[in-house]
């Protein structure tokens, strides 16, 4: 499950310690708690997302339960933009320059202003799929 794809720029990449028996998805945001990697939910901000995880680890992994170094691909780099699913509202033009917030599966929920991303323009329905064109800046 792809829930984020870069789509312009350049990317760079950084390892953290994964959160010990915490699941990572390919392919989608993570943030920084306690300086461990854990899933982006509803509660992330620019503050504290840390990338795309770019190797998943599932519950039935051998390491699962070790703290590891895990890499994700960084989101801050200026000029960087990025495909996001919608997981709650949907685009209109109006949404274009204001920040939302992630939804509790780490979907972009256009409903709720917040500080997790910025609307650049429609993505469209790629593969049936409800998409937003973001971009992520620190404050």
């Amino acid at each position: 499950m792809t829930v984020i794809k870069r789509v312009t720029g350049i990317n760079g990449f950084s390892r953290y310690p994964r959160k010990a028996s915490t699941a990572l998805v390919k392919g989608t945001l993570a943030i920084l708690k306690d300086g461990k990697l854990e899933p982006a939910k509803a509660s992330a901000t620019v503050d504290n997302l840390a990338g795309i995880i770019l190797k998943g680890v599932d519950s039935t992994d051998p390491n699962y339960a070790v703290a590891e170094m895990t890499q994700v691909e960084e989101i801050f780099e200026a000029g960087n933009e990025y495909e996001l699913e919608i997981g709650a509202g949907s685009f209109s033009a109006d949404k274009v320059g204001k920040s939302y917030k992630l939804d509790a599966n780490g979907k972009a929920d256009l409903d709720n202003t917040g500080t997790a991303f910025e609307v650049v323009r429609d993505g469209g329905t790629p593969n049936g799929v409800a998409t937003v064109i973001v971009r992520f800046r620190k404050n």
